[in-house]
């Protein structure tokens, strides 16, 4: 029986940070030995700024339909 890669999603606010550079870096390393990553870019969650809230909708793809985790 032949196991199927799982797909993880990360889920980011932003990617011009060294940190989530970092996580993504990592995290695609990860996935480098038998599985699949996709990134997540919304905005801050409970954002008090109107367009980091409008930037959201994408985290509402990230579920069990789509992810084997996250």
């Amino acid at each position: 029986m032949t196991r199927r890669a799982k797909t993880v999603g990360l889920l980011v606010d932003w990617l011009e940070y060294e940190y989530q550079n970092k996580v993504l870096a990592a995290s695609t390393r990860r996935c480098e030995h038998g599985g699949h990553l996709l990134c997540f870019t919304g905005g801050v969650l409970a954002s008090p700024y109107r367009f980091g809230e409008r930037r959201n909708f994408i985290y509402d793809l990230a579920g069990p339909e789509s992810l084997d985790g996250s």
